[in-house]
């Protein structure tokens, strides 16, 4: 009983291992809000959506087991909270995530823990129960604990199946072969299931207990039972089937990551790089990899020797490494490297497979103080390989986070309660409402609309910009342009954490209206991150009024190379100011084929009826393909250009357009440049006018 016991402490130590190198990966994330929304918040919103009795949305995965856990956790935690459920984890989203991500972790180690006692129980040697509990650790599958990923429960998955695949190994009966539904068949059916329902990825450990099997009707049966456990374990994708299948169907038919790229079913060139990247990714993996495939044809071979022959542990080995080589194929059409965590778990395992084939009397007769140190010099390897770098990783990120967080302190603390617009970086941004209204979108339109209500009475004033229709969103789906906005709040704050979407907003925030009529002033600015808040104030009588804007091309602003006027305004391609004419002052734009754009600019977010002449005058040097043109940013929606002269003076004619802004441009910027077509000859362009009537 003492030895017993003692047995089942030392079959801890790796449990508690990994539960402690989870808490100590945590802090690498810090603030999920800012650093991980997707998916992390997306299977938060979907266990919402199940601890409401609702269907989750999200079924890309599908994911249910992960939402399932997500949530019981949700509606645990929540026991023990005052606040109404939905207020609660709105208020404290930090809380749930933390919650369903510690629950995992030790869910992990509680299977971990199982699999050393079954594996224990049925080989009867320590070591090989403590060799098998390595497997998370040589799978370097560490760097996912802190997330809320599927490739959590793929983990638990692939034990699971290990546990399984011994208990079959050395209990498994002649006399049961004559039955369609053994114990087996169905514990395989049922993790197989289980496996699949959390990531389409694991179908090819399908094929380890498909293999084992010894006849046709168990197999069937397995098949059969297995499809069933999926459905069951997968049920919310019979809600969504349809978007499921054209979801699969995508990543099927594209070859590009996440269905997108070309309709080619695989780049050839993307592929065998992504093969190339596969086996210089961690030092154990590849290794495992070629041993198992040469060992299974080594087995196969009739004039070689091997002493315990076990047609069982080959079939064992054989199901492994086909699954193995099965993953890496699929995977490597758009490879990510977390995506082979179900046959990195069974590294380990088939490392066992192959010593107990092929070294069966070492295995079995080998001294204690051997094993011991064999499974020392394995952990040494493992560490000195793979684990040794997840302090130096885990600082440097913690390092890159913290200058983040600065951010949300002086952020939370001046700038929280007043009104906001955020553009954000994908994965997070100092406000939580960011990573809320991340979590809601793939929440559903019904469930959007159930939580909108409370979001809107948590952050009644709070807006995140889309890049997709370049509008801003606030709860419950209702979008807004940055003029609405500018309307509604006589002074705002936008927020800017990501310097490129920023960018592609700058017609709206910065046309030549804008720049005439709206205030921008920096009030806080991390250097380190180039996250940056602007105070936005409009002057609501110069927005009323009409006006005349024009540029010269005289002045050159030295920051931008833009051409400027008095109003500080851009019109872009300073560089191609040329002396050679002039239809005043002493310059003009010169455009030619190699570069035929120039003086663009932008009138912000235009509305129905609005009227503009817009004008430009070109010296006549016999070229008849300078135009002057506007447009939207969808030429469908308004194209016009000008190439007719409208009036004549000297060596120099007009070019002019009238345009009446029609219903389908309400909120879009209109675009104005000069263009020269000829293929030849150069166009000189001067005293650009753009007149609101």
């Amino acid at each position: 009983m003492l030895s017993d016991k003692f047995n089942k402490l030392i079959l801890l130590i790796f449990p508690l291992i990994l539960v402690l190198l989870g808490t100590y990966m945590k802090r690498v994330i810090q603030d999920y809000s800012m650093f991980s929304v997707d998916p992390d918040y997306c299977y938060l919103f979907n266990g919402l959506n199940l601890a409401h009795h609702n269907f989750p949305w999200h079924i890309d995965h599908p994911g249910t087991p992960l939402q399932l856990i997500s949530a019981i956790v949700i509606r645990l935690v929540h026991l023990i909270r005052n606040d109404t459920l939905d207020m609660d984890l709105f208020k404290n989203p930090e809380l749930y995530i933390n919650a369903i991500n510690y629950t995992i972790i030790y869910l992990q180690a509680i299977v971990l823990f199982f699999t050393g006692l079954i594996v224990f129980r049925f080989t009867k040697d320590l070591f090989t129960a403590l060799f098998i509990q390595i497997s998370p650790l040589a799978a370097f599958s560490l760097m996912i604990q802190n997330r809320i990923i599927v490739e959590q429960m793929e983990l638990i998955a692939s034990l699971l199946l290990i546990s399984a695949v011994f208990w079959y190994l050395y209990t498994q009966k002649i006399e049961q072969y004559r039955y369609y539904f053994t114990k087996y068949v169905v514990v395989f059916s049922i993790i197989i299931g289980f496996g699949i329902a959390n990531k389409i990825l694991f179908i090819p450990l399908f094929f380890i207990p498909f293999i084992l099997l010894p006849n046709l009707k168990q197999k069937l049966s397995f098949t059969v039972l297995s499809v069933i456990s999926f459905s069951i374990f997968a049920f919310p994708i019979f809600y969504r089937w349809r978007e499921f299948y054209y979801w699969i169907k995508k990543l099927f038919i594209y070859s590009g990551q996440y269905g997108g790229g070309a309709k080619n079913i695989v780049d050839k060139h993307v592929f065998m790089s992504n093969i190339a990247e596969v086996f210089h990714s961690g030092f154990l993996f590849p290794i495992v990899v070629v041993i198992s495939l040469v060992a299974c044809i080594v087995y196969q071979i009739p004039r070689i020797k091997i002493r315990f022959r076990n047609p069982l542990l080959y079939k064992a080995l054989l199901g492994c490494t086909l699954a193995t080589l099965m993953l890496i194929v699929i995977t490597c059409k758009q490879y990510k490297y977390v995506y082979l965590v179900p046959v990195l778990l069974l590294m380990v395992f088939e490392l066992y497979l192959i010593l107990a084939i092929f070294m069966h009397d070492i295995v079995v007769l080998s001294k204690k103080y051997i094993k011991l140190t064999a499974l020392l010099l394995f952990c040494m390897a493992i560490y000195g390989f793979d684990l040794h770098k997840i302090h130096p990783y885990s600082q440097s990120n913690i390092e890159w986070h913290q200058r983040f967080l600065e951010s949300k302190t002086e952020i939370l603390r001046s700038f929280n309660n007043k009104p906001k617009l955020m553009i954000a970086d994908y994965y997070g941004a100092p406000y939580p409402e960011y990573a809320l209204y991340f979590g809601t979108a793939w929440s559903g339109e019904k469930m959007r609309g159930y939580y909108a209500n409370a979001l809107y009475k948590l952050y009644p004033d709070s807006y995140i910009y889309q890049n997709w229709d370049r509008l801003f969103y606030s709860w419950g789906n209702t979008s807004f342009s940055f003029y609405e906005l500018l309307r509604k709040y006589p002074l705002f704050y936008l927020f800017s954490g990501d310097q490129n979407m920023e960018n592609s907003l700058s017609s709206k925030l910065h046309g030549l209206n804008r720049s005439y009529d709206t205030q921008y002033k920096v009030v806080y600015k991390n250097e380190k991150t180039n996250e940056c808040i602007y105070e936005v104030k409009l002057d609501t009588a110069k927005a009323r009024q009409n006006y005349t804007f024009s540029c010269d091309a005289e002045t050159i602003d030295t920051i931008s190379g833009n051409f400027t006027n008095a109003l500080k305004q851009s019109f872009d391609n300073g560089k191609f100011q040329s002396r050679d004419h002039a239809f005043s002052g002493k310059h003009s734009l010169k455009l030619t084929n190699k570069n035929p754009y120039g003086f663009t600019c932008y009138i912000s977010e235009v509305n129905e009826n609005e009227t503009y002449t817009i004008s430009v005058w070109v010296y006549n040097n016999k070229n008849n393909n300078a135009n002057l043109v506007i447009s939207a940013k969808e030429v469908d929606v308004l194209y016009t250009s000008q190439c007719k002269p409208m009036c004549n003076s000297k060596d120099w004619y007009k070019l002019e357009i009238n345009v009446k802004i029609p219903e389908k441009m309400n909120s879009k910027d209109l675009k104005i440049y000069c263009w020269n077509k000829d293929k030849s000859l150069p166009a000189y362009f001067d005293d650009l006018e753009i007149i609101k009537k």
